[in-house]
């Protein structure tokens, strides 16, 4: 990207006093739980934590979750063409498969490749949506070396009400959402239903490689149901079940055709979980549940499918001790896979313990966490994190924090069988990280800032290379890398504008050669707008990215790009809506990934019927 563009990008934001919602000013008092796995406001912990919260959610649009996410400060996202097709949540410069992803507390994904498929998680029918940034393995255990990402289902209150919506955008796009909710006596229920298709566009183009491109539109449509039911079995015990299914059909090109290729994958979680207040001062928390990844694929060189079924468990503990917290943790995890791949091994298990304190002396807070992975493949694992907080200035905080984090090998990565083409290796290490943390978070002039820099070294990082030897792609434990950078950022609200500018430096590297790792931005800028006007809605955002590497080499430079969306409302009647999105409002041609085409200006226009 040209300077010029960073350059009247920050003059913009100098303009605009900022955010698309109120909800996007985080002040300190915000509630938050992915942080700490309770809830907590901003003040009493201290990793970085983004919020989409419901109306953000509902006002998406045609958008993904990838696309509503990438509009945060501190947020990349890559996606491999256009509706439904595969994209990567980059937290930090770590890649997606550093990225956690928790439904309600459980994991959710594919234990083969070691990813979740976020193109397959509709925003729609979620409650709000949490983004910790930084390692969290001291947590969460295995994948969380660059953050985690948690969705959160609606719990029903009030009146049983119905709620729908619908709407018609460019590519074909068409969207029908409905939902029941509300409770009575001691129940209590939500249920959110609904379909995406779009007829889609080209996901490729001549340059991606392998001579893959096949020019015809690659489609998409999404089939999705949450559902969450609670019964307050006493006063101080409640008992919630989610129950969640998704299932998307993509289109995609995998060489020159005639061969029309397609992907379908389900994402299901059924789980209970029981919170109960055992005294004033101990709350106690169980969780039982399942979770399964399917993906099937029908392509030009044959057909497979693969299988993940997690079991989770948990009993989680919390003391409040006056000005102190303890929380001590054990979990349960059984991962299987199967399908058409036959994996030399299919079952493995680990069994987490967690210990942490946080406490609050005067202007002085501490935070300690450690955790024990004992796993069947790679025996025993120990994280930890510590951190400090000063608060001695009213409404600021000054935080530092130190963290290990760590990352299981997938199984293709550990036991593919050897197909003549790849083969696992069994004896790969787990992926290792360290990580430090500086930040600073305050009001100011009226609106919330936060300053925040971290330095991250990666070790034993796998990377699949040709093997001369026995003439196969293999991974190994060659890479390190360092990943460093800073952000800022300021929300504000004046004379009814609200507000929200950021602004990320990154360096991740190499360590064995100097290079920038593909796919990450050096700079980035991000802005948004609304205002209300009485029964009309305004509002606007930015998104603009520096030029980066699409390769390990840095011999293939993507150019910079500049994003703006707009977005209207306007409230027909108390309990309806009309809704308007345009993205990519200047018809902007870029690329995220080399060969992998983006959205043209496309806009989207919806109806919804919320009662209130």
């Amino acid at each position: 990207m040209q300077h010029t563009t960073l350059v009247a990008g920050l003059v913009l934001a100098g303009a605009l006093v900022a955010p698309a919602r109120a909800q996007d000013i985080p002040t300190l008092d915000e509630i938050v739980v992915t942080a700490t796995r309770i809830p907590q406001s901003r003040a009493e912990v201290l990793a970085d934590v983004r919020v989409l919260d419901r109306a953000a959610i509902a006002s998406a649009g045609q958008a993904s979750l990838a696309e509503l996410l990438q509009s945060q400060p501190g947020i990349e996202i890559i996606s491999n063409g256009g509706p439904g097709q595969p994209g990567s949540l980059m937290l930090g410069g770590y890649s997606g498969s550093h990225t956690l992803v928790l439904l309600d507390g459980f994991r959710i994904g594919s234990a083969t490749l070691g990813l979740t498929p976020l193109e397959q998680l509709v925003p729609a029918g979620f409650e709000r949506v949490e983004v910790m940034r930084g390692a969290g393995s001291h947590l969460y255990g295995s994948d969380a070396m660059g953050g985690v990402l948690q969705l959160f289902s609606p719990r029903g209150e009030g009146a049983p009400r119905l709620h729908a919506a619908a709407g018609l955008g460019d590519f074909g796009t068409r969207r029908f959402d409905a939902g029941l909710g509300g409770s009575q006596e001691n129940l209590s229920f939500s249920l959110d239903a609904g379909r995406l298709l779009s007829d889609g566009y080209d996901a490729t183009n001549a340059k991606v490689p392998f001579g893959a491109h096949n020019p015809d539109k690659d489609g998409f449509r999404n089939d999705h149901v949450l559902l969450r039911a609670g019964i307050a079995l006493a006063a101080d015990h409640q008992l919630d079940l989610v129950g969640y299914h998704t299932r998307g059909w993509s289109d995609y090109d995998d060489s020159a055709g005639p061969h029309d290729t397609r992907s379908d994958t389900t994402e299901e979680v059924l789980g209970l979980t029981l919170r109960s207040r055992l005294s004033d001062t101990w709350d106690s928390l169980l969780r039982a549940g399942r979770t399964t990844d399917d993906a099937r694929f029908d392509t030009s060189f044959g057909n497979t499918d693969y299988h993940t079924d997690q079991y989770q468990y948990a009993w989680q503990n919390d003391w409040r001790l006056g000005a102190s917290r303890i929380q001590a943790s054990l979990e349960r995890l059984e991962q299987s896979v199967s399908g058409s791949v036959a994996y030399t091994t299919r079952d493995r298990d680990n069994t987490g313990l967690v210990l942490s304190g946080q406490t609050r002396q005067g202007d002085h807070a501490l935070e300690l966490t450690w955790r024990h992975d004992h796993n069947s493949q790679f025996d025993d694992r120990d994280t930890g994190a510590l951190g400090y907080a000063w608060l001695g200035l009213p409404g600021w905080r000054f935080s530092a924090r130190v963290a290990s984090a760590f990352k299981a090998p997938s199984f293709n990565d550990l036991y593919y069988p050897n197909d003549g083409f790849a083969q696992g290796n069994p004896n790969l290490d787990p992926e290792q990280a360290f990580s430090r943390e500086l930040a600073l978070d305050g009001a100011l002039g009226g609106g919330a800032l936060r300053v925040a820099c971290h330095d991250d070294r990666v070790t034993d990082l796998i990377l699949w290379q040709f093997d001369a030897g026995p003439a196969l792609f293999t991974p190994g434990n060659v890479n390190d890398a360092r990943l460093t950078g800073c952000g800022i950022s300021y929300a504000r609200e004046v004379a009814g504008w609200k507000g929200r500018a950021g602004f990320d430096w990154q360096r991740a590297r190499d360590d064995a050669t100097g290079n920038d790792l593909p796919w990450r931005a050096p700079r980035r800028l991000t802005l948004a707008m609304e205002r209300d006007f009485g029964d009309w809605e305004l509002g606007g955002e930015m998104i603009a990215v520096d030029a980066r590497y699409n390769d390990a080499a840095n011999t293939e430079r993507l150019s910079g790009y500049a994003l703006v969306t707009l977005g209207a409302a306007y409230q027909l009647a108390p309990e309806w809506r009309i809704e308007g999105r345009l993205a990519n409002a200047l018809d902007r041609d870029y690329e995220q990934i080399r060969g992998y085409n983006t959205p043209e200006r496309n806009l989207f226009v919806g109806i919804r019927y919320q009662p209130r």
